[in-house]
């Protein structure tokens, strides 16, 4: 029933779980299920990445508010909880209608990027992203920087039950989208972009470049942290290096994409 012959060894049984207890929750509305993001094109960082889902309903599924019917969502969640989730961190999934509900903002009702998922479940009910969208969602990406870096700093204020941990995984977050943002203003090639898993977008920019130098130290800080026993200092170390990272990007888009957007 379900296509997951395209992802890997490691990603598919997890997946296929996933699926089924989405199905099974949502079957009167169901309309689409897909997968994306680094589990699906690959450069997912062990102990880091999630397994990102989106699942199509019709309109009748959501609330008043817009939000999935809240016992469906409690019934999804009590099965997913059995899930082991292996090298990832965990499953993430959002609902989405068929059509924008009235209050939705432009820049978070984009269609899924072309080359960057893969449908598991039904047809999608929604055109994929165009270029112009993809490229207006980049440059609200990279004028919400500031908001990222308050966010650290406060990320940094609290204390236990992982919250620590917690801080490190938001940093990601907001550091490949503004990443991925970057490239694709630079280049003008966004779809091509955002198909490239970590690594080979990486490379895309020289390390002699301050924002190919600041990534790459990002990068590997990010898998030695959630690959091995958690310290504080390990954990500051991302989110500092992020939040470094996220400056150079803002100081580029200050110079040379703002005035195109």
């Amino acid at each position: 029933m379900f296509d997951v012959t395209p992802l890997s060894p490691v990603v598919r049984p997890i997946v296929l779980a996933a699926s089924e207890i989405v199905y099974k929750q949502t079957e009167p509305w169901l309309l689409a299920l897909l997968i994306h993001g680094s589990a699906y094109k690959g450069g997912a960082i062990p102990g880091c990445s999630d397994i990102d889902l989106q699942v199509y309903l019709e309109r009748t599924a959501f609330d008043i508010y817009g939000a999935l019917r809240l016992d469906v969502a409690a019934a999804i969640q009590r099965k997913l909880s059995t899930i082991d989730t292996g090298q990832f961190q965990y499953i993430q999934t959002y609902a989405f209608p068929p059509a924008p509900l009235p209050l939705a903002r432009r820049e978070h009702w984009v269609g899924p990027v072309p080359g960057t998922y893969h449908l598991l479940y039904g047809t999608l009910p929604i055109a994929e992203a165009t270029e112009a969208e993809l490229v207006f969602r980049c440059h609200n990406t990279m004028e919400h920087i500031p908001t990222a870096i308050c966010d650290a700093s406060h990320n940094l204020l609290s204390h236990g039950n992982g919250k620590l941990k917690r801080a490190a995984r938001f940093i990601c977050t907001d550091v490949w989208p503004a990443y991925y943002s970057v490239l694709s203003l630079r280049n003008e090639q966004p779809f091509a972009i955002w198909k490239l898993p970590k690594e080979e977008a990486i490379a895309l920019i020289e390390p002699y470049e301050s924002l190919g130098k600041e990534i790459r130290t990002f990068y590997k800080l990010v898998y030695e942290y959630f690959g091995q026993e958690h310290t504080t200092e390990d954990a500051l170390a991302v989110v500092l290096q992020g939040v470094r990272f996220l400056r150079v990007a803002e100081r580029w888009y200050k110079r040379n994409a703002r005035k195109s957007q």
